[in-house]
């Protein structure tokens, strides 16, 4: 049977290799202790004690998991914090793997190249590319991929006008069964109900199911990320987080190189080729690409936010974010770094358009020949140099 160990050093305690803080190192301890007499078979033939959660059902073999399910009931606690930048973790492990992206440490190696990469999930993807494992497969060509984006990929492009699509939406799905279940987005039926207890709300689609949970059970949040601190009140909003962790962006725009975790952020995305602004501010006019933007935009309005000045130049903004971006312009701070050589940025949207140096990607084409670029700005200077004068269509 499993036996616990631990050790204390200052206000933080070590327990099987975990570093834990005295409050909850004891209800550790404490739920370590059997709890129920059942006993599972390990893959070695032996038996283990199965730890079951004193604030929900959850039951587990496993340390490592329980400890991290536990957590989940710690109100959020994040002891350990980066010294780089304000982000903090409920654990030792989840720090440093984010501390790599100010650093640039590339512990991850492959054995077969010379690639190296900050996460294991990345050196597990690229793998596939000396193993030849291609796992994912297109229901309609039969076409096989390495990665899952890959597949979504090839979807849109190839079989955008196919039965895999949407014919109200656009929706574009990798299985039949999942578009039969997107389907039922679009019908009169109440096919989304409210999962609080007590609660007898349904809705026909999936985002009035969100806004009356925002309202009604706004401080009810029973929905928790195993990987981080998120908390949530939608099953749904929890399952779009994941993808995060995962890296899965299943809705690509056919306009560039964006990928999306959902359809929404695909379709505001959109906007920006099309220039359309349908969110129309009732004080100034001012139209704006998103719902969100909008409510920012009359926060000006209202009162509720300060012109924010920079102290070194006459830079100004309503929006902290974009006054703390700007700073770096003075400090010369870079917190992102790339995982494949020794640049660093002092913007994520920067280090996404330095990603594609490293990749055979050139998604910006040439209207009137077959030029393409990694970067608008390198088709831009061709388009002035190689067709001035002529009119893009």
């Amino acid at each position: 049977m499993e036996q616990s160990t631990m050790a204390e050093v200052g206000n933080f305690v070590s327990i099987d290799g975990g570093s834990w803080t005295s409050s909850e190192a004891e209800e550790l301890d404490m739920v370590q202790k059997p709890q129920v007499k059942t006993t599972g078979r390990t893959k070695k033939g032996g038996t283990k004690q199965l730890k079951k959660c004193p604030h929900c059902e959850y039951t587990s073999l496993k340390s490592s998991n329980f400890r991290k399910h536990v957590l989940r009931h710690s109100n959020n606690k994040k002891p350990f914090k980066c010294s780089h930048c304000d982000y903090a973790a409920r654990t030792r492990h989840l720090l440093r793997s984010h501390t790599r992206i100010h650093t640039g440490e590339k512990p991850f190696t492959c054995k077969t190249c010379d690639f190296k990469t900050a996460h294991s999930e990345a050196l597990k993807k690229h793998m596939k590319t000396h193993t030849g494992e291609k796992p994912y497969m297109c229901d309609v060509c039969g076409h096989r991929t390495a990665l899952a984006n890959c597949l979504r990929r090839h979807i849109s492009t190839v079989h955008s006008k196919e039965p895999l699509k949407c014919h109200i939406c656009g929706y574009v799905a990798i299985k039949a069964s999942n578009l039969e279940s997107h389907m039922k987005t679009h019908t009169t039926e109440s096919s989304y109900r409210c999962d609080f207890e007590g609660c007898s709300f349904t809705a026909t689609i999936q985002r009035n199911l969100q806004k009356h949970q925002q309202k009604v059970h706004v401080k009810e949040k029973p929905f928790a990320c195993d990987q981080c601190a998120y908390k949530t009140h939608n099953k749904y909003c929890l399952t779009k987080h994941m993808k995060t962790h995962t890296g899965e962006k299943p809705f690509a725009c056919d306009q560039c190189d964006y990928t999306s975790v959902s359809l929404s952020g695909l379709s505001k995305h959109k906007r920006k080729h099309t220039g359309e602004k349908i969110w129309p501010c009732d004080v100034c006019g001012r139209k704006c690409f998103s719902e969100a933007l909008l409510e920012k935009h009359k926060e000006q309005h209202s009162g509720k936010k300060g012109l924010l000045v920079c102290k070194e130049c006459n830079y100004r903004t309503f929006e902290s974010q974009s006054m703390k971006e700007h700073k770096r312009v003075h400090t010369g701070e870079r917190p992102y770094a790339c995982d494949q050589c020794e640049y660093r940025a002092a913007l994520r949207v920067t280090l996404k358009k330095h990603m594609r140096t490293h990749s055979s990607e050139k998604p910006f084409k040439c209207p009137h020949c077959d030029y393409c670029a990694k970067r608008k700005d390198v088709l831009k200077s061709h388009f002035n140099y190689k067709h001035k004068g002529e009119i893009i269509s």
